[in-house]
């Protein structure tokens, strides 16, 4: 499914999808966007959400993981944390010096999305919107357009008109990545390392080259924070796609020393692999050989870290 100006298309070629993007492109680029723009319409987007009766095809905990992201405050707060407070003005750091620094937009943006990670398309969207670019999304194709519908449910939300400009949904098989890179000024891409070195090969001269792979990943785990519902998803974050996608947790760093709350932890593992099915998607395959992992060196003494390995269960938060 295409979304293209603010509106669906189920039939349309690529090549006419970027004809109509290019034409109005240079006018989007020109015109800069007030991140108070994307906010408002994230928010509304929000409110929507709230809404039972809602056409979008979301269960209720995509519903509601949507909702926690497109908090205003929230949204607010990440850009200032990592742009600055001023982000767009010009500021002289160095009075000794004839030199003037702001952040700018980096334009136009193409994203390439994995299968494994259903909202991350939508999220990595606003998060580029708030940065002032104009967005041009290849899903994957397991997507099946909900990530379309989800950003033109977002476009309806703008009062201002000017998001349906900066982003467009374009469902470009393998081949084509080349072809839809080839104005962008910017690509990010999540995947293996055989699928970002295919895509990066297709890349022109002088285009931002912006990678999610495989991370070593891992969580930390206070008691304070260890409710049964979090030892659950943490099992679950561990186990699920068969520690494919490029944030599966691979180490769980607990921050005690207390052999009663471990037992607590193991239990939880336990637990899951009870109540979840073992069908190769959520739980390894017992063939799999462990990967290699680093040896870490000093670790403070009060911090446990256990490697996951086949067939047994760990955890992890940071990776991309």
């Amino acid at each position: 499914m295409y979304l293209i100006n603010g509106q669906l298309h189920h039939a349309y070629s690529l090549d006419q999808a970027l004809q109509d993007l290019q034409q109005a492109l240079p006018q989007h680029l020109a015109r800069a966007l007030d991140s108070r723009t994307v906010i408002d319409a994230v928010a509304g987007f929000a409110r929507q959400l709230h809404d039972a009766h809602s056409d979008l095809p979301l269960d209720n905990e995509q519903r509601q993981a949507l909702i926690d992201f497109c908090q205003p405050e929230a949204l607010a707060y990440k850009r200032q944390r990592e742009l600055g407070a001023d982000a767009d003005s010009l500021r002289r750091f160095d009075y000794r010096q004839p030199r003037f620094e702001a952040w700018r937009p980096l334009g136009l943006v193409v994203h390439i999305t994995p299968a494994n990670a259903p909202l991350l398309a939508f999220c990595a969207v606003v998060e580029s919107l708030l940065a002032g670019n104009v967005n041009w999304l290849r899903p994957s194709r397991s997507d099946q357009g909900l990530t379309a519908r989800l950003l033109r449910a977002l476009v309806d939300c703008d009062a201002s008109g000017q998001l349906a400009g900066h982003v467009a949904v374009i469902p470009a098989s393998t081949e084509q990545i080349g072809k839809l890179c080839k104005p962008a000024n910017g690509v990010a891409a999540w995947g293996g390392e055989a699928a970002l070195q295919a895509i990066r090969q297709q890349l022109v001269p002088g285009c931002r080259w912006i990678d999610w792979g495989h991370r070593i990943s891992f969580v930390y785990l206070t008691p304070e924070s260890s409710t049964p519902e979090a030892l659950d998803a943490v099992a679950d974050e561990v186990c699920r796609l068969d520690q494919q996608a490029c944030s599966s947790p691979q180490w769980l760093l607990v921050d005690s020393d207390d052999p009663q709350f471990c037992a607590i932890s193991v239990n939880a593992w336990r637990r899951r692999c009870n109540d979840a099915p073992r069908n190769g998607r959520l739980w390894y395959r017992q063939s799999r050989k462990p990967r290699k992992l680093p040896r870490t060196r000093r670790w403070p003494a009060s911090v446990r870290v256990l490697p996951v390995t086949p067939g047994k269960c760990g955890m992890a938060q940071a990776g991309g």
